[in-house]
């Protein structure tokens, strides 16, 4: 009988499905877009009333797959996130990861983000 709940629960265990990953779709996005986002909290689409402590934005390009990072201390109207931004091409992706956001209170983490230039 031991022998047989062993090997229900093993059955039910292999049959249980696991938790999917969210995967964060990219969002096509023109350079003139882009360069209207003034800030952090435009580009999160979350409330202005949110403050952000802290997050990086990651510009990536689509033929080489270097990595240029920065962590914005004035939201998107940090000059150099603006002339990355005027340097991106077609493909090429930027992607708002690691945001912390102060939210009625609370501490909060914000999803990754991935937009890509069209």
């Amino acid at each position: 009988m031991k022998n047989l709940y062993i090997l229900s629960f093993a059955l039910i265990c292999s049959t249980a499905t696991t938790a999917q990953v969210a995967k964060c779709e990219p969002i096509p996005i023109t350079r003139d877009s882009a360069l209207t986002i003034r800030t952090g909290q435009e580009a999160l689409g979350i409330p202005l009333t949110d403050s952000i402590l802290s997050g990086t934005v990651s510009f990536i390009d689509h033929k080489s797959n270097y990595n240029k990072t920065w962590s914005p201390a004035k939201g998107m109207s940090d000059n150099v996130i603006q002339q990355l931004l005027k340097q991106c091409h077609t493909h090429d992706r930027m992607v708002f990861s690691d945001f912390v956001v102060i939210e009625n209170g609370t501490q909060k983490k914000i999803d990754k983000k991935t937009y890509v230039f069209k």
